[in-house]
């Protein structure tokens, strides 16, 4: 089990699907970690552009019409990110491969996590923002960050992901192979078409191979955390 147990500070919602539709100029940030140990996958947007993107109602935020239930995100978020994949698909190598939610966060536009490695994005998903009591933000003015784990190694196969677009987007790539290296590229995704991952040529890159152990050694203590935290 990978799923981290997270607190959220109060936010303000918006109240449908239907107020929440992308801009034209909102990119969405997917970065793939293909490690030894299977393969991770992360996602962020803008709040209301990930919850469209992804065809979710942001009522699955508790809350979601309004302030944000704390008592029910003290219990973890990784629901929130099951029904954001809900009406995705990922393919490893042709085959699906079932992703399970790590966790879900919300940050202030204004205090943005850096989307750079793998372990920037676990930071991103672990890290919660903490306001002062009855304090709220809005909903358009945050970002989403999301992250999923499946065992299936990815190293030498082409990944799929397949979310339920219905406008363009323009998609800001970060592939990592199981030796560390990065790979990036942006591409612009019309509705309906899927993401191609081919597997990034495989070379020693800086210091990227320790961030992909903190990584894994951070998401095993976080997952143990949760766990106790739910027992």
């Amino acid at each position: 089990m990978r799923r981290v147990a997270v607190t959220l500070a109060p936010l303000s919602l918006a109240a449908g699907l239907a107020s929440v539709l992308p801009a034209a100029s909102a990119e969405l940030t997917v970065i793939v970690n293909r490690s030894d140990a299977g393969t991770e996958v992360y996602l962020s947007a803008p709040a209301p552009d990930l919850f469209t993107l992804t065809a979710t109602s942001p009522d699955v935020v508790p809350g979601g019409g309004g302030a944000v239930d704390i008592a029910a995100f003290s219990q973890g978020t990784w629901e929130i990110g099951d029904a954001l994949f809900a009406n995705s698909r990922l393919e490893i190598g042709g085959a699906a491969a079932p992703l399970e939610a790590m966790s879900f966060m919300l940050h202030a536009a204004s205090e943005a996590m850096p989307m750079d490695t793998p372990l920037d994005a676990l930071m991103a998903i672990e890290l919660c923002n903490v306001a002062e009591p009855g304090q709220t933000q809005d909903w358009d003015a945050l970002v989403g960050y999301v992250g999923y784990f499946t065992p299936r190694v990815a190293a030498g196969d082409t990944i799929t992901l397949d979310l339920p677009l219905q406008t363009e987007v323009t998609a800001r790539v970060i592939d990592a192979a199981t030796d560390g290296t990065l790979r990036e590229w942006r591409t612009t995704l019309g509705p309906k078409e899927a993401l191609l991952l081919s597997p990034p040529e495989t070379r020693q890159s800086g210091l990227w191979p320790l961030g992909g152990l903190a990584v894994f050694a951070a998401v095993v203590c976080a997952a143990l955390i949760g766990r106790l935290r739910r027992a």
